[in-house]
C-alpha cells in the first residue's frame, strides 16, 4: 500500500509540475500575444500619424502655393510703385519750376473741413446740409493717358 501511495505522489507530483510548465507556457504565449497586440496598435497608431501628416502636408503645400501666387501678384504691383513715386516726383518738380498753383483749392479744404466736422457732429441730431462748395479738379496729365 505503501508503494501505490509513493506511486501517486510521483504521479501527482509529475502531474503538478507538467500542469505548472503548461501554465508558465500559457502565460509566456498570452504576454507575447499582448506585446504583439500593443506593437500592432502602435504601429496603427504610428501609420495614422504619418497619414495625417501627409494629409497636412497636401494642405499646407496647396495653401503656400496660393500664397506665393498671392505674394507674387503683391511683389508685381509693388514693382510699379516707384514708377508712380516718380511720375507723381516728375510732376511736382514740373509744378515747382513753373510756378504753377496749387492743384487744391482753398475752397476745396474748406469744404472737406466743412464735411469733416459735419460727420462728427451727425449723432447730435441735428440735420446739416454743407454751405461750401468748389471747382472740380483737373486731372493729372499722367492719369488722363
Amino acid at each position: 500500500a505503501r508503494g501505490a501511495v509513493e506511486a501517486a505522489k510521483i504521479t501527482v507530483e509529475a502531474a503538478r509540475i507538467t500542469m505548472m510548465t503548461r501554465r508558465s507556457t500559457q502565460d509566456e504565449v498570452r504576454r507575447e500575444g499582448e506585446a504583439r497586440v500593443r506593437r500592432r496598435q502602435e504601429a496603427t497608431k504610428e501609420l495614422s500619424g504619418w497619414k495625417h501628416r501627409l494629409e497636412t502636408a497636401s494642405r499646407r503645400t496647396e495653401e503656400l502655393t496660393e500664397r506665393r501666387a498671392e505674394t507674387e501678384e503683391e511683389l508685381g504691383e509693388a514693382m510699379l510703385v516707384p514708377e508712380e513715386i516718380a511720375a507723381k516726383r516728375d510732376e511736382l518738380v514740373e509744378a515747382i519750376e513753373a510756378q504753377r498753383p496749387s492743384r487744391l483749392s482753398a475752397e476745396f479744404s474748406l469744404h472737406v473741413n466743412e464735411v469733416v466736422l459735419a460727420i462728427q457732429n451727425a449723432t447730435s441730431g441735428v440735420s446739416y446740409q454743407p454751405k461750401t462748395t468748389f471747382a472740380p479738379i483737373a486731372p493729372m496729365p499722367w492719369a488722363v493717358n
